[in-house]
């Protein structure tokens, strides 16, 4: 057949590419965001697989050879728990489960030497020599993923609820969702990954602000870029990388032109003469891309 599925899976958002034999991508499909460490294996396994067979039906595709997944915050245990979940109850002939910053650097170079930083509700950087990984960051809200959208969004609130700054921010976000009556009452009442969500959606709007030249937001900012620039200068340092090592960005933070470009000058400002662009396409091509080339015996670099 030649079919292969390549999985995006983060805590905000899923998606879930279908790409040919040939390489043409046939279907994408954006799910609800997925933690891999606290919601329910059973219920994602459903949800990405009924995609799949809808997709498949709907093409008159027989199957899929191939089902690789880049999932965020996923250990070692939860990779083997959905890999041994979608293999038992799947309809695929292999099954591979990477963390999402395994993709994002094969996404961004291949399998080449180089530094990326995928920054979205979480928050990681990882490094590769040709040889030796290096990874900085991917703690989870708990300990406050520095550098990410909850990170800034946990930020803007505390500095709300502290009175250092006004409510707009939040005002933007409660609008957006509709929400009625005490707002403390409602965030009390969130599940675990709904308020991370809930306190992600923060950042976009306090980044906004930031440009417009709020100082109190443009201090939250300038916390989380400088965060993520210390990640990438320990791991250049590490892995006695050379200013012409390549560094790549992705996730939705990024998709802020200001974010990007505050990253951008702070990091050329600490590390001369490095580098940086966004990834060129998207994490779930990336997987389905990797997929493919497994499908013709390629052996990925990178030490798991």
């Amino acid at each position: 057949m030649g079919y292969v599925v390549g999985v995006d899976s983060g805590a905000t958002k899923t998606e879930v590419r279908l790409l040919s034999p040939h390489g043409l991508t046939i279907a994408v499909k954006r799910l609800r965001g997925f933690n891999a460490m606290r919601d329910h294996h059973e219920r994602f396994h459903s949800v990405v697989s009924e995609t799949i067979k809808e997709v498949l039906r709907e093409h008159r595709i027989p199957g899929v050879d191939i089902l690789l997944m880049g999932v965020a915050g996923a250990r070692e245990r939860e990779r083997n728990s959905l890999m041994s979940l979608f293999k038992k109850k799947g309809f695929f002939k292999e099954v591979y489960v990477f963390p999402d910053y395994i993709v994002a650097h094969y996404s961004a170079f291949e399998g080449r030497v180089g530094v990326v930083v995928v920054a979205g509700t979480g928050s990681v950087a990882y490094g590769f020599d040709g040889k030796r990984g290096v990874i900085k960051g991917a703690l989870g809200p708990l300990l406050d993923d520095p550098g990410s959208a909850f990170f800034i969004g946990k930020r803007a609130f505390q500095r709300i609820l502290c009175g250092k700054t006004d409510g707009e921010v939040l005002k933007e976000v409660v609008s957006e969702r509709d929400i009625e009556g005490n707002l403390i009452d409602y965030v009390k009442t969130l599940p675990y990954s709904d308020l991370v969500r809930f306190i992600s959606a923060l950042a976009p709007h306090l980044i906004k602000r930031a440009e417009k030249g709020q100082t109190e937001e443009r201090k939250i900012v300038d916390e989380a870029v400088t965060c993520l620039v210390e990640y990438v200068k320990e791991i250049f340092k590490v892995l006695n990388l050379d200013s012409h090592t390549p560094v790549s960005v992705s996730g939705g933070l990024f998709g802020s032109t200001f974010f990007f470009e505050t990253f951008k000058k702070t990091l050329k400002e600490r590390m001369k003469g490095v580098e940086v662009s966004i990834a060129r396409k998207p994490q779930s091509l990336g997987a389905a891309m990797l997929a493919m080339r497994m499908l013709k015996g390629y052996k990925i670099p990178y030490p798991l």
